[in-house]
């Protein structure tokens, strides 16, 4: 049978496939936690390879299928997945868990083999509130990165009095 036929000629999802220099920058963030660049350039980047991690995840490690219980929300790859990367996209600034989300997303399998624990381990990680800025440098050597909490850096100067 011809494609003109009704034979529908296979479409073959090319993989993806970071360039090894953006891979290795994620590996670096999730051995040292030290981002360079500004979240605006990281967030494409990580919400790219979430996506993909969480796509072959899904593909390659099983599902337990339970019996639904009480109190507890019956796992949904495609509406937890969308949580996530809204989650992702909503950050002004890199969550201060992104070294932990970096480690999650360059080697997914080192404590994860079900679906459903890699991405709820993954969610916890990106509903947080706390932000840090890229802090290259400050003069003494150290690339230090200050959480911002509620608004203010943690290296302002604090009044003992303050509570």
């Amino acid at each position: 049978m011809t494609a003109g036929q009704g034979w529908v000629q296979p479409r073959f999802r090319r993989k993806f496939e970071l360039s090894p220099i953006l891979e290795d920058y994620l590996k670096r963030i999730a051995k040292n936690g030290e981002i360079v660049f500004p979240w605006s350039k990281l967030k494409p980047l990580l919400k790219k390879k979430l996506e993909v991690v969480l796509d072959e995840f899904y593909e390659t490690c099983p599902v337990e299928t339970s019996v639904p219980v009480p109190n507890f929300e019956t796992f949904n790859f495609d509406s937890l997945k969308k949580t996530i990367l809204q989650a992702v996209e909503s950050f002004t600034s890199a969550p201060f868990t992104i070294q932990r989300l970096c480690e999650l997303v360059t080697d997914p399998t080192k404590h994860y083999n079900r679906t459903d624990k890699y991405m709820r381990g993954i969610e916890k990680n990106v509903l947080v509130v706390s932000t840090i800025e890229p802090r290259p440098g400050q003069g003494d050597g150290n690339n230090v990165n200050n959480p911002v909490v509620n608004g203010l850096l943690n290296d302002s100067p604090r009044d003992d009095n303050d509570t």
